[in-house]
């Protein structure tokens, strides 16, 4: 027996209703760049950048 397209939500339908979308907020973003610099390397002013350039 066949099923038919009434039986439930598609799976389209279905996708968009449980999904979680990353975000991280702009604090979060520079403590992972802060925690990933070297000391004495070029600090902030890398972070800025790459905050910068971030769409």
């Amino acid at each position: 027996m066949k099923r038919t397209p009434d039986a439930g939500p598609s799976r389209d339908q279905d996708r968009g209703r449980n999904r979680i979308e990353p975000q991280l907020c702009l604090g979060e973003v520079i403590q992972t760049l802060l925690a990933g610099l070297h000391p004495g390397g070029p600090g902030l002013d890398l972070v800025l950048d790459r905050i910068e350039r971030m769409p």
